[in-house]
């Protein structure tokens, strides 16, 4: 039985193939996901014209959570964290992310960060 306070199982292992594809990018650049640097996450309503939970909504609860959020683009929201990305914790916190605004009508469209490369002196 599945814990209902856990994103499904499912759902994790679509984060851990997407989270892998960028990781990969990330390390072709030499950058191995270890470091912490600033992560942009990326939401969008799933139906824009229907969307139950407003942009201001969404955003100041997300606010509440202890997240950084703020409106991006047209419709979008960008939260915003200081992490690493290469655990298996974060391809679980993806996929609560995920989990959590889909319940708000949301959804996840990605991460992205800046490489970080070791300086070699």
């Amino acid at each position: 039985m599945s814990d209902p306070n856990q994103p499904p199982v499912e759902l994790v292992a679509r984060h851990v193939n997407g989270n892998d594809e960028l990781r990969g990018l990330l390390a072709n650049n030499g950058d191995d996901g270890t470091g912490v640097a600033e992560v942009r996450h990326f939401l969008s309503p799933l139906t824009p014209d229907l969307c139950p939970a407003p942009r201001a909504d969404l955003v100041t609860a997300l606010r509440e959570g202890g997240w950084f959020a703020e409106p991006f683009g047209e419709t979008g929201v960008m939260l915003t964290e200081t992490r690493e990305v290469a655990s298996g914790a974060f391809n679980r916190h993806t996929a609560t992310l995920d989990w959590m605004v889909q319940g708000a009508g949301w959804m996840y469209d990605g991460w992205e960060r800046a490489v970080q490369v070791e300086s070699k002196e």
